[in-house]
């Protein structure tokens, strides 16, 4: 009888060890989140280029990504507990690549998280935080990266198109840009500059912050280029990697 308990304390024992060493299970590998923007043209033609990308532990298959944005959102926002409601329109996709934009609901960042267990996280922030508190918004801004980065996945952030200047200075609106990555890349965030890529001339609402559709896809278009080696170069980290030890040849993100 003693041999028998024995005999199942070490096969009891060999399956704990197996769990505890088994590859984390990863709902998605990438995650991306964004506001109005990524609502739109922007964030289904990024979501669509974010598909394209291999998985690099299996050459054939690619890789899962889930999508969530909310019109008006800005870190604080995904920051709630019990995630965001919004009345001028979200989008949700899944890791099947299904979307569903008549729910104004978004998940926390902390449960998306918690769900997809991303390698790489992409973030489209930043046009709802210029006329923030400075302060309170470089808070957020860190909040969000550090429950980023304690997920264990890599961090992207797509800064703001240009703006109209009714409402934002150029001077501000620069000096916002610059701050915002200043912050994302001293949070070990990686940063991928709009404002070379979009063109307030092409700005058409009344908000001066939203472009037509064929100039919100350029503008994804234009970004893919840098963001997919960024995130490549991530989905290859083991998510274990602390700062100190991530590569240093990704491309510069301007």
């Amino acid at each position: 009888m003693k041999n028998t308990y024995g005999f199942i304390a070490f096969i009891l024992l060999n399956f704990a060890s197996v769990l505890l060493l088994a590859p984390t299970s990863h709902a998605a590998d990438i995650l991306y989140i964004g506001d109005s923007h990524s609502t739109g043209c922007f964030g289904r033609e990024l979501d669509a280029t974010l598909r394209t990308i291999k998985k690099t532990d299996a050459a054939d298959k690619l890789a899962a990504v889930i999508t969530q944005a909310s019109c008006g959102t800005a870190s604080s926002h995904w920051l709630k507990a019990k995630g965001h409601v919004t009345r001028c329109g979200a989008l949700v996709c899944d890791e099947a690549g299904t979307c569903d934009s008549r729910s104004g609901k978004t998940d926390s960042i902390g449960s998306l998280l918690d769900k997809a267990k991303p390698k790489v996280t992409v973030v489209a922030l930043g046009t709802n935080m210029i006329k923030g508190k400075r302060d309170q918004t470089e808070s957020e801004t860190r909040s969000l990266i550090m429950k980023i980065k304690e997920a264990g996945s890599q961090c992207i952030w797509i800064g703001p198109p240009q703006a109209a200047l009714f409402f934002s200075p150029l001077t501000k609106f620069n000096e916002f840009v610059e701050k915002l990555e200043a912050i994302v890349e001293s949070e070990g965030c990686r940063f991928v500059s709009s404002t070379d890529k979009t063109s307030r001339e092409n700005l058409n609402d009344s908000m001066g912050l939203h472009y037509g559709c064929k100039d919100a896809q350029n503008w994804a278009i234009k970004v893919a280029p840098v963001v997919k080696p960024l995130v490549e170069a991530g989905l290859s980290q083991d998510a274990s990697l602390s700062d100190s030890d991530t590569p240093t040849t990704a491309p510069v993100s301007k």
